[in-house]
């Protein structure tokens, strides 16, 4: 092999990016076929989030070695990455009719498939690829989240610390042993492996971000909501919507029966008030909980930048919102209520968009937030300043300002339960 390639690949396995690709430039000027220093280069791209060109290369690599099952099987990884998973799944797919028995490939499938969240045939792949390895920590890691999705938190646990007998410093293990003891309820075991895989790889996002929920599930309420959201996340798109839209048409029985029976009403009611609380945290849970972080020394660390100002964003707005609600409630001014209207409804879209990564469904939710804060705006200059709109045109933009509150909740939660390729 090409001593740049063999140096590049050094390099990328320590995360050393662009010293990698120095070396694969001087590897395409030796050979400008090398199908390798492509495909090497298009992992370079994706571990440094810039997928479109990654998966460019990936595919320039594929046209010099079409039958080279290992490149396929980089490429397969790059797609993954890129949370392209029909493509992924499709690429692996042709990987392992060109290379049947890699416990790697399957691995990779296995992962795929956990990620569209059929956990039999990720379990099924994981078999496939222990067979072949009984070792294979990534198979282990995988079988191991399929299980805890399913309900088997115990047998996850044991397999993860089998795991970690094989390789004590894998941080991925690490890490996954922190979500299942987490799962479990178990937040200092969990706390301490999130922090050992922290220690282990400073960047592994999904230590982090355990370790922060272990922080925030300290507080029994937020605990509740934790285990909602990872109960759901453990669900296909499909599943998750039967659930949010069972649980709404309950709240809209039990108010139909609270309203038409005045005797059981005051039974009906607390259930109504849990679930109305509950509907709220499970939309500003996090950003409130990130802003309660600033507080905790290691929670204040482990916070991003963006973190911090999405969260404090978020807090503002609820407790303006709430104030101007508390100010109508108890002084029965119109006002109190439009001001809470004006600022509530663009400010739910923005709220909404900071669910997301910074894909699509940030810009479509943000794009929302800046079309209604221009309605908000015009609204806002009619009602207190000189400024006189037509009254349809009045209308329309207070139409649209309501609507939008139920509309924005409804748009996130559709936006949430469908795939994003970065």
């Amino acid at each position: 092999m090409n001593p740049h390639i063999q140096r590049a690949q050094m390099l990328y396995q320590r995360s050393r990016y662009a010293d990698a690709e120095r070396e694969l430039g001087m590897a395409l000027q030796v050979d400008p076929h090398e199908p390798w220093a492509y495909a090497l280069l298009g992992a370079c791209k994706a571990a440094q989030d810039d997928f479109a060109k990654a998966e460019e290369l990936g595919q320039q690599a594929l046209a010099l070695a079409p039958d080279s099952a290992d490149i396929r099987h980089l490429v397969a990884r790059i797609q993954l990455a890129r949370n392209d998973l029909p493509t992924a799944l499709k690429t692996i797919d042709e990987t392992i009719e060109l290379s049947p028995h890699n416990a790697d490939y399957y691995a990779t499938r296995a992962t795929i498939y956990s990620q569209m969240k059929k956990w039999n045939k990720a379990l099924a792949d994981c078999e496939a690829a222990l067979a072949i390895d009984p070792e294979h920590v990534e198979a282990i890691n995988v079988r191991s989240h399929a299980r805890r999705a399913k309900g088997d938190t115990h047998t996850a646990t044991q397999e993860l610390r089998q795991a970690l007998e094989l390789d004590p410093d894998d941080p991925y293990s690490h890490s996954n042993l922190g979500w299942t003891h987490l799962q479990r309820g178990e937040l200092k075991e969990a706390e301490l492996h999130f922090r050992e895989a922290l220690r282990l790889d400073p960047e592994l996002e999904i230590a982090r971000v355990g370790v922060l929920e272990t922080l925030k599930a300290k507080v029994p309420f937020y605990r509740w909501v934790l285990n909602y959201f990872i109960w759901m996340q453990t669900k296909a798109a499909g599943a998750q919507w039967g659930i949010i839209i069972g649980l709404y048409v309950i709240y809209r029985v039990l108010r139909g029966v609270a309203a038409d029976n005045p005797s059981v009403a005051p039974f009906i009611a607390p259930f109504l008030i849990l679930y109305s609380l509950f509907a709220l945290a499970t939309w500003f849970a996090k950003p409130l909980a990130d802003t309660a972080l600033l507080l905790h020394p290691f929670g204040r660390l482990a916070l991003t930048g963006q973190e911090k100002r999405e969260g404090a964003i978020v807090t503002t707005l609820v407790l303006l919102v709430t104030a101007l609600l508390g100010a109508y409630f108890s002084t029965g001014q119109d006002v109190y209520a439009l001001f809470a209207i004006l600022i509530g409804s663009p400010g739910l879209a923005l709220a909404m968009s900071f669910k997301f990564e910074p894909t699509k469904p940030r810009r479509i939710l943000q794009g929302a937030a800046a079309g209604l804060a221009l309605a908000s705006l015009l609204a806002g200059l009619h009602e207190f300043t000189p400024l006189s709109l037509p009254e349809g045109l009045l209308s329309l933009l207070f139409q649209i300002l309501v609507f939008s509150i139920p509309g924005t909740l409804i748009g996130t939660n559709i936006l949430a339960t469908q795939r994003w390729k970065r």
